[in-house]
């Protein structure tokens, strides 16, 4: 399928920006967290890396799931003035939204192809928005369907 004009254009922006965006996120939320709680690194070495890694892992996950679910952005997406939507173009379900999250975690876990993969797509979509059945568009406000 080929794609022209401005929704083209609007999809490849979409997928630069998503890519672009989507490592600041996972560094700020496993960083920002241990530098709030004043840990120096060899207090870090202290703690069980398990339930830190837990921990940090639900701390990103439900950001980004209750974001997604109450606007369809977090704060990046806001920034960048995209929206994720299901393929309908409604608003995204929390279970939707919770599916969007593990399959991001399968996205970036082997070297980042499942997001790079959005670039090879007709349609822009990165491994984690095939698996949840969403698309993330720009220019849309926060008000859904």
């Amino acid at each position: 399928m080929t794609h022209t004009g401005a929704g083209a254009a609007r999809r490849r922006t979409t997928a630069f920006d998503t890519a672009r965006t989507a490592a600041p996120p996972l560094a700020t939320n496993c960083v920002l967290p241990v530098f709030l709680a004043e840990l120096d690194l060899q207090s870090l070495g202290m703690l069980p890396m398990a339930s830190l890694a837990g921990f940090l892992t639900l701390l990103n996950g439900g950001y980004v799931v209750v974001l997604i679910v109450v606007g369809g952005q977090t704060f990046g997406k806001m920034a960048f003035g995209v929206r994720v939507v299901d393929r309908g173009g409604c608003s995204v379900t929390t279970a939707v939204a919770v599916v969007r999250v593990l399959g991001y975690l399968v996205s970036v876990l082997p070297l980042g192809l499942g997001v790079v993969s959005m670039f090879l797509d007709s349609e822009r979509c990165a491994l984690h928005d095939r698996l949840a059945g969403t698309r993330v568009l720009a220019g849309l406000s926060t008000s859904g369907h």
